[in-house]
């Protein structure tokens, strides 16, 4: 793509400094005049497009990770040009983000099951899907453009332009989503042998916060139906978790369900008696809030461990008449 149009070379490094190759760079001038690139690149840019202010400055202030560059002028020129607002006689698709952010939107995605398939090794396939919807989605996504202040670099069509700056927008968040994905895009394809790995890196740590939270959820519901079964199990005695109704379509969330789940306790001179009941994303999980509930039911607990006692106590003195 960089390769079908030439570009002034000048445009500033995304990260808004410039490498040590880059700042011993210079361009010669008609007057053969040599000229620092890092001294002079504001005027050779293409008209409107803003140049590229550190970045990585906000990221440190906001503790982002490190903003990692696109090396290609091309790309990384493309990356924030909206496809309107080129000019109608010369525009091409890969002067804009457009054919960028489909490429992107499939490395985020790829790059987002790998990290979580390698690090929630308990959970199942539909939770899995879950977390990555909601790492990859355009909310999440928007959410790093601004942080990195990327929504002030995008060149834009005049009815768009200060639509970018209100961020409830759903055509704000549609634009800094794709933005996002054709940056990741860039970073890779500007550097073959190492943007992938680069990139991978990178998500990873903006992803680390929430997949922390992910880690602690996960843990803490494991332990729910370990714990309920500790407390109410013996021998002959059954804990049973059943499906209360069929999933349904969560409402504005095409695709995702939700399940319903209740849990059971057969024992102690009870049958099929409902402990608690649970609703969530999969199976696995309405299940383990259907025993935390369960568990939260303190004058149920005590019941049943009052009748436990007793059973126990009844066999003990049964085996002591023996």
């Amino acid at each position: 793509m960089g390769g079908k149009r030439k570009r002034q070379n000048s445009l500033c490094n995304i990260h808004g400094s410039y490498s040590d190759a880059d700042n011993s760079s210079a361009r010669r001038t008609d007057s053969n005049a040599v000229v620092p690139l890092a001294e002079n690149f504001q005027t050779h840019l293409r008209p409107n497009v803003p140049a590229y202010r550190p970045t990585n400055a906000v990221a440190e202030q906001r503790r982002l990770p490190h903003l990692p560059p696109i090396s290609n002028t091309d790309l990384r020129q493309a990356v924030f040009t909206h496809q309107g607002a080129l000019k109608a006689e010369d525009a091409k698709h890969e002067d804009s983000y457009e054919r960028l952010e489909i490429l992107g939107d499939a490395y985020i995605e790829v790059i987002a099951s790998r990290i979580i398939f390698e690090r929630f090794k308990d959970l199942s396939a539909g939770r899995l899907s879950q977390v990555r919807e909601f790492l990859v989605k355009n909310e999440t996504l928007a959410r790093f453009s601004r942080d990195y202040g990327l929504h002030r670099k995008i060149k834009l069509p005049p009815d768009l332009a200060q639509e970018i700056h209100n961020s409830s927008s759903k055509v704000t968040t549609k634009i800094l989503g794709d933005v996002f994905e054709a940056y990741v895009a860039g970073v890779i394809q500007s550097s073959p042998e190492t943007g992938f790995s680069i990139a991978e890196t990178w998500l990873g740590q903006l992803w680390e916060a929430r997949l922390l939270e992910f880690d602690a959820e996960t843990e803490s519901t494991k332990s729910y139906k370990q714990d309920l079964m500790r407390k109410v199990g013996g021998k002959k005695v059954k804990v049973s978790y059943e499906e209360s109704k069929p999933p349904n379509q969560v409402r504005d969330r095409p695709g995702q369900l939700e399940y319903h789940v209740e849990v059971y306790l057969n024992g102690w001179g009870w049958n099929h008696r409902l402990l608690g009941s649970g609703t969530g994303r999969s199976k696995q999980d309405a299940g383990h809030r259907a025993a935390s509930m369960a568990l939260k039911n303190k004058e149920l607990m005590d019941e049943i461990e009052a009748v436990k006692a007793e059973k126990y106590q009844v066999s003990s003195l049964s085996r002591d008449s023996k």
